[in-house]
């Protein structure tokens, strides 16, 4: 096991009892909303990975505890009521057992209880099935959503850090010619500036080394010679 959360998780969590107490909804519901990217990207373990951590039926345990928040009140105790929630329950485990991470359930819970995807009338109507509906048809587009926008976000942070700042003096091909001079000369920085974002260092070196053999060790681009 060399997944931190996992190890952590075993550590903190060594029964199913102990998983379902520590992962309280309001708990778990803030450390995972505050933290979309993580929730959404980082390495959390499923149901199925819970279960065989904490231990059998740890996973729909939980799930089951979840909907009974939402379905049973504080203290109500019919038992074809607890019997029929246990029942959709389960059928929404099945569902999402091995495929999705506790965090993405957690903020999709979160959501649901807070009514952002059912009115007060389908949860009557047909509420057990209003959260497989919620989560497939509302929530999953939702989360896509939100994901595509972080790594947009990503894309434009990595396109400003790799972006050129030409310093005042110089032409965007006189700056290039004098990067491939000092690069020559050992400067590594220089190195890294000529360094495309979809290259690696290596491969600028190899192109510099060609660049040395061609032109010889005193070489200078022309537009260097001619200043």
């Amino acid at each position: 096991m060399s997944n931190p959360r996992e190890i952590s998780l075993r550590e903190s969590c060594p029964t199913k009892e102990a998983f379902v107490a520590n992962f309280k909804f309001v708990k778990a519901a803030a450390n995972f909303t505050n933290d979309l990217r993580d929730a959404y990207m980082g390495q959390w373990p499923t149901l199925k990975r819970i279960s065989q951590i904490c231990g059998r039926g740890a996973g729909q345990l939980w799930i089951r505890a979840m909907f009974m928040q939402i379905f049973v009140a504080s203290g109500a105790q019919d038992p074809a009521m607890v019997k029929s929630v246990e029942m959709a329950a389960d059928a929404f485990c099945a569902d999402v057992y091995s495929v999705w991470p506790i965090s993405t359930l957690v903020v999709f819970f979160q959501r649901f209880m807070a009514g952002r995807y059912t009115s007060a009338t389908d949860m009557r109507v047909n509420k057990h099935d209003a959260v497989g509906a919620a989560f497939y048809k509302q929530f999953l587009p939702e989360r896509l959503n939100e994901i595509e926008a972080f790594v947009e976000a990503d894309k434009k942070a990595e396109e400003e850090r790799n972006k050129t700042v030409i310093p005042d003096g110089y032409t965007s091909r006189e700056w290039f010619n004098e990067n491939v001079r000092r690069a020559l000369n050992g400067d590594m920085e220089a190195v890294q500036n000529l360094t495309a974002p979809n290259s690696t260092i290596e491969e600028t070196l190899q192109w510099l080394e060609t660049k040395r053999n061609v032109q010889g060790d005193d070489y200078a681009p022309a537009e260097i010679q001619q200043q």
